[in-house]
């Protein structure tokens, strides 16, 4: 019993500890005091929505037709490569790395 409570309080930890991108994206929006409602109820929704998806059975429901994992996994994939791509741009606002040196 005591091993089942352990196990449930290091993944509670780690879920509340971890701070991913959509944690920063919410805090940052809260701090700059920008859209400071919507953006974390929409947030909140999206994650009830997946939870609620994944407890339904989705992963396995995936697993059963490999040609729709296949196309999420490239779709997951692409997606990641895209906003890699675009940080640099989202970074540097000015995007003073993109203007020839003469025009500066």
């Amino acid at each position: 019993m005591l091993i089942i409570y352990l196990q449930g309080l290091a993944l509670g930890a780690s879920l509340i500890i971890a701070i991913g991108a959509q944690n920063a994206f919410v805090l940052s929006q809260g701090i700059r005091q920008e859209h400071s409602l919507i953006i974390p109820l929409i947030c909140s929704m999206t994650d009830a929505i997946l939870i609620a998806i994944g407890v339904l059975g989705a992963g396995a429901w995936m697993a059963s037709r490999p040609l729709l994992s296949a196309a999420a996994s490239t779709a997951g994939a692409c997606s990641c490569c895209g906003t890699a791509g675009s940080t640099p741009q989202r970074v540097s606002p000015q995007r003073a790395w993109m203007i020839p040196r003469g025009t500066r």
